[in-house]
């Protein structure tokens, strides 16, 4: 792709492709020619606490929609040795999530940290559906029923 005129934008979009996250005018392209479906996917992103995720994907699938979304969930890898053992109770949460059109569980071996791991999943799911909707271990959604 040309780069543009624009000294700040191809120093932005240098950045991006650096870091490989898609620029804003991908992002743009590929919504114009993304899988589109009526309902939004949804990306979760989990770390240690399978009691927090538990809730979060109980209050999912509660919503009458949940059998029409795609839900991506995003798991980093330990920290420490001291996190394994939750980071591993989740993941095995994570292996019977059942109540949605589909479920992808792209699990890390190793940490990337918060920022990097909601960075790297919105832009992916960006990128092949147009649209995303991000929720956390922590958050417990209410929607139509």
């Amino acid at each position: 792709m040309p780069k543009p005129a624009n000294s700040t934008l191809a120093k932005r979009e240098e950045t991006c492709e650096k870091r490989g996250i898609a620029t804003e005018r991908e992002l743009s392209m590929n919504q114009a020619t993304a899988h589109t479906s009526e309902t939004a996917p949804v990306a979760l992103f989990v770390y240690n606490r399978a009691d927090h995720a538990q809730a979060t994907l109980n209050a999912l699938r509660g919503n009458a929609l949940a059998s029409e979304t795609d839900l991506y969930v995003f798991s980093d890898g330990p920290k420490t040795d001291a996190d394994r053992a939750g980071v591993d109770a989740v993941r095995t949460l994570l292996g019977g999530i059942e109540g949605f059109r589909s479920v992808t569980v792209k699990a890390r071996p190793e940490n990337i940290g918060l920022a990097q791991s909601i960075i790297g999943g919105v832009t992916e799911i960006v990128e092949r559906h147009g649209r995303v909707i991000v929720i956390e271990d922590d958050l417990v959604t209410i929607g139509p029923r």
